[in-house]
């Protein structure tokens, strides 16, 4: 979307997933409500569908008040199908709620476009310069499964795990600021932003959890 020949915005009634088949054929079924955010939209179905995905570009990529930080909140679950938990997003909804010095908060600006064609500024995260040692490597799963939380499954050639996603997120959180294996906590490890040509100050307030009264996305659903 964003490279050399692509269309420089994202349209959640029209632009592609980049993370599978699963996801990409989801978002297009009947009924089925998308985000407006420019990387890492959310695609719902069923009750309370628009009450997740309505403000998700108002608030932080994988937050507390993100479409996956309130199902972890209403008690969801997070589904494995066919990948390993270097594919958990959860254990990102922990970084954020620990304050991950790796992660820039809002600081990426990106475009979307609206339902009236409209093509206004949106933010995302940006992300790291290299990967996380505890969470990119899944390095937590042992002590996941170890608690056994985690309920083991198929379908078809698939290997399948299921787990409560607040569940995870202590877990993960707990070790994000104890630190695991000999790499530290996030308050003490060195990995920054991977800072670009689309970063930009943050639009966010850390202390009150949300958008600063200049913020460009405050003007528009």
């Amino acid at each position: 979307l964003f490279t050399a020949g692509g269309p420089g915005f994202f349209d959640p009634h029209t632009s592609p997933t980049t993370n599978g088949t699963i996801p990409d054929t989801f978002w297009r079924l009947p009924g089925v409500v998308r985000s407006l955010h420019p990387t890492h939209s959310f695609a719902c179905w069923g009750q309370g569908a628009r009450a997740y995905t309505r403000n998700h570009h108002r608030t932080l990529t994988i937050g507390r008040d993100s479409p996956l930080g309130r199902l972890a909140a209403d008690g969801g679950y997070t589904l494995l199908l066919g990948v390993t938990y270097r594919a958990n997003t959860a254990h990102h909804l922990a970084e954020v709620e620990n304050d991950a010095p790796c992660i820039g908060y809002r600081t990426r600006r990106l475009a979307v476009r609206l339902a009236d064609g409209r093509i206004m500024p949106a933010r995302s995260w940006t992300w790291r310069a290299r990967p996380c040692p505890i969470t990119d490597e899944g390095r937590y799963a042992p002590l996941l499964q170890e608690a056994g939380v985690v309920r083991k499954g198929r379908i078809g050639a698939a290997a399948v795990l299921l787990f409560k996603l607040a569940t995870c997120v202590e877990l993960v959180l707990r070790i994000l600021q104890e630190g695991m294996d000999g790499f530290p906590p996030c308050n003490a490890c060195p990995i920054r932003p991977d800072l670009g040509k689309t970063h930009v100050p943050s639009d966010w307030d850390p202390v009150n959890r949300c958008l600063l009264p200049g913020s460009e996305s405050r003007h528009y659903r």
